[in-house]
């Protein structure tokens, strides 16, 4: 199969099979439209894209002033135009190809015109895949800038001198400044903040390497504080070189706080929890020490960091140390109904300590034994 071409013909039903006849000899499926008159010819080039256009029409009297016209408007919609006659002398040829004609050839040379066609053909091919390129890039740039537009971090792009060539509308709005503003500055021009930050963008630029989710303290005018999460990537062009920097920058104040305020609350339960007099353990929903105080470590002989995410059952049973397994049921049976009561929120006395402590440097001896557990509570294990 040949490759599609659409092709207006000006002249007679005669000329048209000539025309045809050769675009296939030229390996093409021509798609065409033979019209003789100058109103239809006009409506045609304005309402349907055409690859080429043969002109097939005698030269009354030299280039006359309407294949001036038609070449005009063949130019305007980019229609290549090839001229096909018997009386054009050779300077009329060269009139119509200064004017922009793609070709000027005799119409019984048919050596001629088919290199005439395959020299157009390149032509067409050439600006179909121009016409795609162009297409795919504004496609791109289209999803680029809907990307920019409705992200609420700060986007933006710098030269190796460090100024904005870009910045999306939520940078903007972190400057408190147009876009127009801000493009050819630096940071240093347009923030109304410092930044406690070491760190230098140049870095980035000299290694090609990309820095990812660096933390910075910013300082505003009225002298809060917000924390920002920053990534930077080198901009390369299709040779590899750095041509630039990308900035992704995010305001994490408000995780930034949780954190805090979390690590504040643990070390709080913490100390609750190691003043306690009894041991305390906590599971998560798949049986793991997630909690495990200080007055547990001393009933267990085990540390906090080795009991923790353990299962319970298992860790106490690794231990080689209990005299009896008769002593390690009894403090299984305490250890599980507090799991339980932990589990569904009820309100349960703390574990008890073992009957038995373990051998060696493990943890004190106890002094007393403490009571076995209930009948209730074995009936649940």
């Amino acid at each position: 199969m040949g490759i599609p071409l659409s092709a207006l013909i000006i002249g007679q039903p005669a000329d048209a099979q000539h025309v045809v006849d050769a675009l296939e000899r030229a390996m093409c499926t021509p798609i065409y439209k033979c019209i003789n008159d100058d109103p239809t010819i006009l409506a045609e080039l304005q309402s349907s894209s055409w690859d080429l256009a043969f002109h097939c029409r005698p030269a009354t009297q030299g280039t006359d002033l309407g294949m001036l016209r038609f070449m005009r408007d063949a130019k305007k919609h980019g229609v290549l135009v090839i001229f096909l006659s018997e009386n054009y002398s050779d300077e009329d040829a060269a009139n119509l190809v200064g004017f922009g004609a793609q070709d000027c050839v005799p119409k019984k040379d048919a050596h001629r015109l088919l290199v005439a066609i395959k020299r157009a053909l390149n032509v067409v091919e050439t600006r179909r895949a121009e016409a795609q390129t162009m297409a795919q890039l504004q496609a791109e740039r289209f999803l680029l800038n809907q990307l920019m537009s409705n992200m609420p971090d700060m986007i933006a792009f710098k030269d190796l001198d460090l100024r904005y060539t870009r910045i999306n509308r939520a940078g903007c709005q972190k400057f408190g400044r147009n876009e127009s503003e801000i493009i050819g500055c630096t940071l240093s021009e347009v923030a109304n903040f410092s930044v406690d930050s070491s760190f230098d963008e140049v870095d980035v630029i000299n290694s090609g390497k990309v820095d990812v989710d660096r933390v910075e303290r910013v300082v505003l005018p009225n002298g809060n504080a917000r924390w920002i999460s920053s990534t930077r990537a080198p901009i390369r062009d299709g040779r590899s070189a750095i041509t630039g920097l990308m900035v992704i920058a995010r305001d994490i104040t408000r995780r930034k706080r949780i954190e805090e305020e979390s690590l504040i609350a643990g070390q709080r339960l913490k100390r609750v929890l190691d003043l306690a007099g009894e041991a305390i353990i906590a599971l998560d929903d798949k049986l793991r020490i997630i909690v495990f105080n200080q007055q547990a470590e001393e009933t267990f002989g085990y540390s906090a960091a080795e009991a923790l995410g353990q299962h319970p059952p298992s860790f106490l049973e690794s231990n080689k140390g209990w005299r009896s397994r008769r002593a390690l049921q009894l403090q299984l049976a305490h250890l599980a109904w507090a799991c339980r009561c932990w589990e569904f929120g009820w309100t349960a006395a703390p574990v008890a300590a073992p009957a038995l402590r373990p051998v060696g440097n493990r943890g004190p001896r106890p002094n007393s034994r403490p009571p076995p557990p209930s009948a209730h509570t074995r009936e649940r294990i």
